[in-house]
């Protein structure tokens, strides 16, 4: 049984990577002469557990998807993601991908949707560990314990899932770096107290903790897939990010 694929493409990033740099679609930030898309998409190609893949983007990234249906963004998460689970409808559930993560594997892929089947959960979001992280990556990871630990690029979604929650989701995911007061009206004062203490005061909240917590603040079931492959968090937003990329890919 094969996972259906959906890349999400939309993105822009503005923070100048390297002299000259001009905001553009993560997508198309180029290493070496290929765009960050076209290294997903290979790696996505190999991997024995993905079976169709579609692109959500803009038009520009046209010539470089040919081999695959490009549904045009609609400039948010909430919309573009209920356009792939509507088109998906038929299948139990789908993997959401970033497409700049150029430093991506098969194996990462084939071994998050593995390890995904085995959970029961609305939403499975692959964790990363930071002992894994063969490269020094400079990308913050949260400490919990003895442990530090990262969200992966790859969310497993089911089809079914209510539209109305991805909304409020994604209200979640907007204010994620912004004030307490912006969060608590979001999250509630007492998630927003339980995060500020255990996670990041404290470090003894693990990632299950804040999943339970989610889960029971949104009315899902979200759960953390444990995956051995860093490569999945290490998308571009930053110039130590694409230097990091540029220097294992070149």
């Amino acid at each position: 049984m094969k996972t259906s694929v959906v890349g999400l493409a939309g993105g822009v990033n503005v923070i100048p990577l390297y002299p000259g740099y001009k905001p553009g679609y993560k997508a198309l930030l180029e290493y070496h002469g290929k765009k960050s898309i076209e290294y997903v998409l290979d790696a996505l190609a190999k991997a024995k557990n993905v079976g169709k893949i579609i692109i959500i983007g803009a038009k520009e990234l046209k010539p470089y998807v040919k081999r695959y249906p490009l549904l045009e963004s609609k400039g948010t998460h909430t919309p573009d993601i209920t356009m792939a689970l509507d088109y998906f409808k038929n299948e139990k559930e789908v993997l959401f991908t970033s497409s700049d993560i150029p430093l991506i594997k098969p194996d990462a892929f084939d071994e998050f949707i593995a390890r995904s089947r085995k959970v029961n959960a609305d939403i499975k979001m692959a964790i990363v560990h930071k002992k894994d992280d063969p490269y020094n990556a400079t990308k913050a990871f949260n400490p919990s314990g003895n442990d530090s630990w990262a969200h992966g690029n790859l969310v497993m979604v089911k089809t079914d899932f209510p539209r109305e929650k991805l909304k409020l989701m994604e209200s979640f995911y907007g204010v994620r770096k912004q004030g307490p007061l912006s969060i608590a009206k979001v999250v509630g004062l007492q998630f927003l107290l339980f995060y500020l203490f255990k996670a990041v005061l404290t470090h003894t909240a693990t990632v299950e903790d804040i999943a339970a917590r989610v889960s029971a603040r949104f009315s899902v079931k979200l759960a953390p897939v444990h995956c051995t492959h860093v490569e999945s968090a290490l998308d571009v937003d930053d110039p130590p990010d694409y230097e990091l990329a540029k220097r294992v890919l070149g």
